[in-house]
């Protein structure tokens, strides 16, 4: 099935690299995978257990064109985690996009994607530094439901250095789980969220891309301020939740040095105050005659911080090989967690190692 898949996504990638018609433009992007260490657990769950897993972490399906002058469209189609052990195939639409560009201090974008309150999320995966991101984005973008529809308005003013980003939308809908929080079925959609982010940079250093990974080129300083916000969510035994994210990033990189930090803080109110957070900083040299990338990250996150023994530590090492650039890169990485006593996966283990081989095929 999987090589099915590759070929299907081959030949629409060869037939939109032969088209004539510069209004619409079609990419895929592959990520195969293989996931080595303490991955899995022992038969009576007292340990874990040494293993291996071969999927595919991303297929990628990316059409967009500019039907007329100012407006832009993007379909996603994504089959993510295709037969990682424990996870069910499916092929989903992940972004349906509109945007309109009045000018270039506002612009408005309908649509099924990203909410705009988070750097690390906001950076495509096909450029990050690590093969995946911190586990404090995960919680982060799974409070409000990151990929939703919205309504944002953005742009920027002062020759670039000033950013914005305005969102509104729905959340989580009835029905749904809350697998990133309390891992509840949502009773009742709250009233409408609002997701917003503020970018600085000085002149002469404005990013042009958010990525984590610049090969070498260029430069730029961005200092982020973000924040969420929902009132009105119900889940089931929980009752009513209002959700709140405040958050702060900086990414810097001069030619062949980069550095990206990021805090995050978000707070649950129902019957119980529930305050989950954490930060990250992970920093890579891009050696330019070896094509090479060493990086590192040192990364915490809080369950909840009203609660003793709530935290656990990640360090990841790692180096990228870029074989052509993000079009064709291979990243390897070993990261070594710490968790806290009343936070252990498998009790009595403090820690557990693994190592994540990626390749990426963009075309």
């Amino acid at each position: 099935m999987i090589w099915a898949c590759l070929v299907v996504f081959f030949l629409l990638g060869t037939a939109a690299s032969l088209r004539a018609d510069e209004k619409i433009s079609m990419r895929v992007r592959l990520q195969p995978r293989v996931d080595f260490g303490e991955i899995g657990r022992s038969a009576d769950g007292s340990s874990y257990a040494r293993e291996a897993d071969m999927y595919l972490r991303r297929i990628r399906l990316e059409v967009a064109g500019k039907p007329v002058e100012r407006l832009r469209y993007a379909l996603i189609f994504s089959a993510d985690r295709w037969d990682q052990k424990g996870r069910s195939n499916a092929l989903t639409l992940a972004y349906a996009l509109a945007d309109y560009r009045f000018s270039s201090s506002v612009n408005l974008r309908l649509g099924l994607g990203k909410l705009p309150y988070s750097r690390s999320a906001l950076t495509s995966s096909s450029r990050q530094l690590m093969v995946e991101r911190p586990a404090l984005i995960g919680m982060g973008t799974g409070l409000l439901k990151y990929f939703a529809p919205h309504l944002v308005l953005y742009g920027k003013f002062v020759q670039g250095t000033v950013g914005y980003s305005f969102a509104l939308t729905d959340g989580l809908q009835t029905g749904e789980v809350d697998k990133a929080h309390s891992r509840k079925e949502v009773i009742r959609t709250g009233d409408p969220a609002f997701a917003g982010r503020i970018e600085l940079a000085p002149a002469g250093w404005i990013e042009s891309r958010k990525s984590d990974s610049h090969l070498g080129q260029g430069r730029h300083l961005t200092l982020g301020l973000n924040g969420a916000f929902q009132s009105g969510l119900e889940l089931e035994g929980m009752g009513r939740e209002r959700r709140f994210l405040l958050g702060a990033d900086f990414s810097f990189h001069r030619e062949s040095v980069s550095l990206t930090g990021e805090y995050m803080y978000m707070n649950r109110a129902s019957s119980a105050r529930i305050e989950p957070g954490g930060w990250y900083v992970q920093g890579g040299y891009f050696i330019q005659g070896l094509k090479l990338e060493p990086a590192i990250r040192f990364a915490t996150t809080e369950r909840d911080a009203n609660l003793a023994a709530q935290r656990t530590k990640v360090f990841t090492g790692g180096v990228n090989w870029y074989i052509a650039g993000h079009d064709l890169k291979v990243q390897a990485n070993i990261s070594h967690y710490i968790f806290a006593r009343g936070i252990r996966e498998v009790p009595g283990q403090g820690s557990k190692t693994g190592l994540q081989i990626q390749n990426q095929m963009y075309f």
